[in-house]
């Protein structure tokens, strides 16, 4: 490993496999420049995980490495020959492209085919299309007290898989699929529900500000 090198923890016990392979690559952008600073986020495509997701970081060169399990158990089954590699870096405009939520067709996920043979391998990860985001401030209607509600996002197109739900603080800025129609409702405790009057749309690396007032419940006497 070269030193400078960012990396975090793999927690390779939690496989239970003794083979493993060292991906390393680097990550640029759509004019080849190398990229710093980018989470990669790897998920196997062939096998079960648990301990939480293996992840490593780009140093200042844009260059990341991380070893994942990869061989023969001892039954001979073949393990950890197929993963996805997903670059993400909020803001920059590039969410967790893992999540089906942002899944344009458009998305920036590298595959890496493997071989229990491989001890190493080395890729280029090219970031594709940013998102945009939605930002500003949710308050009070009547007395102007900033909130900290519940945001509930769907595509327009009633595709179940593409929904997602985040509480966020003041203020909010949440990453949205660009060039995408979302639908909004925001919800708080003791307010009513409120609906975005459409669909939302933003292009990439657009930031659209949108202030919610929401209105209080009526007090029950």
């Amino acid at each position: 490993m070269k030193s400078g090198w960012i990396l975090v923890p793999v927690l390779l016990a939690s496989f239970s496999f003794a083979g493993t392979t060292k991906i390393s690559g680097t990550v640029v952008d759509n004019n080849g420049v190398p990229v710093p600073h980018f989470t990669i986020e790897i998920l196997p495509l062939d096998m079960a995980s648990s301990g939480g997701t293996p992840r490593t970081k780009t140093d200042e060169a844009g260059r990341f490495s991380i070893t994942v399990p990869n061989g023969r158990n001892d039954e001979g089954s073949l393990y950890g020959q197929r993963w996805l590699l997903y670059p993400h870096q909020e803001k920059d405009y590039y969410p967790d492209f893992s999540s089906a939520f942002y899944a344009t067709g458009k998305g920036l996920a590298q595959e890496v085919q493997l071989t229990p043979e491989m001890r190493e391998t080395t890729v280029e990860i090219k970031l594709g299309p940013k998102a945009g985001a939605l930002t500003e401030h949710v308050t009070d209607s009547l007395t102007g007290v900033t909130l900290n509600p519940e945001f509930e996002f769907a595509w327009a197109s009633g595709d179940p898989r593409k929904r997602m739900g985040v509480r966020m603080g003041d203020p909010y800025r949440v990453l949205l699929p660009a060039d995408t129609d979302i639908k909004l409702i925001v919800q708080c405790e003791g307010h009513k529900p409120w609906t975005y009057p459409g669909t939302i749309n933003v292009t990439a690396g657009q930031d659209i500000k949108l202030d919610i007032k929401l209105e209080p419940l009526p007090e029950i006497k």
